[in-house]
């Protein structure tokens, strides 16, 4: 079973090569507008800036078109990780009575699957894009503005989530099959709900959404 799964995959992967109607892009991706506020007992917040950069690495396929006027395509492409700067500050719960607290936020091995809706304009191609995100959020505050625990973190989110995600897209051709590649998208994660160890629904925190702006641009190259 395990050599005729591979024998199909092979066979599936060299014919979509071999039409040219399927390529690679990669592209350099920043995270904008993308701050998430950690609030302490609705008294105090700190923003989290998020608005590192990172490499996306995709796979993309034109799809048959459902209007004379209108392209379709899939893309599937994975990025390592989008980082928040230092969330150390004044205020819970990022710093406590002792020792400066850290709060931290990172969308790790985010993997995102979407469909384009295109239109063909001589050498530019406008696209509406819509999809899901998948990754791994690490979201932390400092343990003793929820229990006075000196040191160590708290974590908001430690797992993975989903997220729909849609933007826009442009694609510019240039030369021997090269096209330059841009788009800007939105995933929201949703929000953490209320963290509250010590129990006394006193001392707590929680966030707003995990809204992340991520705007893109690259090469892609069919093949």
């Amino acid at each position: 079973a395990k050599v005729i799964l591979a024998s199909t995959f092979f066979l599936f992967s060299t014919n979509s090569f071999a039409d040219e109607k399927s390529y690679f892009y990669i592209l350099g991706s920043k995270a904008i507008g993308s701050d998430v506020a950690y609030t302490w007992t609705d008294t105090s917040s700190v923003e989290q800036p998020v608005n590192s950069k990172a490499l996306v690495f995709g796979y993309g396929k034109k799809l048959n078109s459902f209007s004379e006027n209108y392209l379709l395509g899939f893309e599937i492409d994975y990025a390592n990780k989008y980082k928040g700067s230092s969330g150390e500050g004044i205020l819970e719960p990022c710093l406590t009575d002792w020792v400066p607290g850290e709060c931290s936020l990172e969308y790790k091995n985010m993997i995102s699957g979407k469909f384009l809706i295109s239109k063909q304009y001589e050498k530019f191609k406008p696209s509406m894009i819509i999809g899901v995100s998948s990754a791994k959020i690490i979201s932390n505050v400092d343990s003793g503005s929820i229990n006075d625990i000196v040191g160590g973190s708290t974590h908001l989110f430690n797992k993975r989530k989903t997220a729909p995600l849609y933007g826009v897209g442009i694609e510019f051709e240039l030369s021997e099959g090269f096209i330059l590649k841009s788009e800007y998208l939105i995933r929201d994660f949703g929000d953490s709900g209320k963290v509250d160890l010590v129990g006394d629904n006193v001392n707590y925190t929680h966030s707003d959404n995990y809204k992340l702006e991520t705007l893109s641009i690259g090469l892609k190259k069919f093949f």
